[in-house]
């Protein structure tokens, strides 16, 4: 029970999120670089609140084959953040110019950030650089400031 309790507004969401993605994937104008940028938006969420349950429902178990599993679904968690807060910034930059011809190669300074999250994400199993976050509180033993760091940065390019 107290698993489900845990889970229970992932799954919710879930549901709603597979719905709505299926309708606006129907009716909304492919052509238009704006509205697939929102369904690929949509896409990463889902994929990330399918990736949280699925962490929420193998921690804490018993197998010892499980560590492997969860460490690469808190892979993409890790590597997904800040993909989504660029795409963000990508979606709200095409609604304010207007501009339907977005190269990517334009605001490359934009995807450095993401670029060394993902390294860093993906080397940190082996050289032990994972982190726990506690209550908006970063815990752990190397360079966990790094991948804090990094996020703000790309926050604050989102911003910019």
């Amino acid at each position: 029970m107290n698993l489900f309790l845990r889970i229970d507004n992932n799954i919710v969401a879930i549901v709603v999120s597979i719905i709505f993605l299926k309708n606006i994937t129907n009716s909304l104008d492919k052509k238009e670089t704006k509205n697939r940028i929102f369904v690929a938006i949509f896409m990463i969420n889902t994929i990330q609140l399918i990736d949280e349950t699925l962490t929420c429902i193998i921690n804490r178990q018993p197998y010892t084959w499980l560590i492997p599993i969860s460490s690469i679904l808190h892979i993409f968690l890790y590597i997904l953040g800040p993909i989504v807060t660029y795409m963000w910034y990508v979606f709200a930059n095409l609604w304010i110019n207007k501009n339907t011809n977005y190269k990517w190669k334009n605001n490359i300074i934009f995807l450095l950030p993401i670029a060394i999250n993902t390294l860093l994400a993906i080397l940190s199993p082996f050289f032990k650089l994972e982190f726990i976050l506690i209550i908006l509180m970063y815990i752990k033993e190397v360079f966990c400031f790094l991948f804090l760091l990094l996020y703000r940065i790309s926050i604050c390019f989102v911003v910019l």
